[in-house]
């Protein structure tokens, strides 16, 4: 288990990532706090609709990113 400690930069709390997750430089990411405490991060998912291709076999209306996070939020509750 890796672990760090947050600390206060500026007017945020920032928490430094262990070299060892091999998290790369520049990479977005959402953020969800569970009714625990628990802090997930996840890299934000680009919109594959801006792409200008079609898709037929999709529905329009999702939103993957409020999908995706409505996914982790029911697996921590």
């Amino acid at each position: 288990m890796v672990s760090a400690v947050t600390r206060k930069v500026g007017n945020s709390v920032s928490v430094s990532i262990p070299s060892e997750l091999n998290v790369k430089v520049g990479t977005e990411y959402i953020f969800h706090k569970s009714k625990n405490g628990a802090i997930t991060m996840v890299p934000k998912v680009t919109n594959p609709y801006t792409s200008g291709e079609k898709f037929t076999s999709v529905n329009d209306n999702i939103d993957f990113e409020i999908a995706g996070m409505k996914e982790m939020i029911d697996d921590n509750e």
